[in-house]
């Protein structure tokens, strides 16, 4: 158990400085502060991890990067829509489903890019 922690460290870093600053800037909402700003901040910041994990996933796959970023993209569109569904009582709308067609995309897009990287680097 000990050796998965020290094995995954920088990746649990990461994702609490990610809810570190969400935490902050919910913090910041909260007394309308960077009210216009702080939806597009999360939006790129969010965009950015998931770039950055599907390619190192892609980039540890021998082949079919592809379903590397489809299995990201589904869990993350899954555990998105299950929060807004449950806790903020949002419905899937038009904006919902081009959001979930976008990470689909970026996330099979890295994969892709992060397989190819290796494979260049492999010749």
């Amino acid at each position: 158990m000990i050796n998965k922690i020290k094995k995954n460290k920088k990746p649990i870093i990461i994702s609490g400085l990610y809810l570190l600053l969400i935490v902050i800037i919910s913090f910041l909402n909260t007394f309308n502060l960077l009210i216009n700003i702080s939806k597009y901040i999360l939006i790129l910041l969010t965009a950015l991890l998931l770039f950055i994990g599907s390619y190192k996933s892609g980039y540890k796959r021998n082949n079919k990067g592809y379903i590397s970023g489809l299995k990201i993209s589904i869990i993350t569109i899954i555990v998105f829509n299950v929060i807004n569904i449950t806790l903020l009582s949002n419905k899937i709308d038009f904006k919902v489903i081009i959001y979930n067609i976008l990470i689909i995309l970026l996330c099979v897009f890295a994969a892709i890019l992060g397989i190819n990287k290796k494979q260049a680097s492999e010749r």
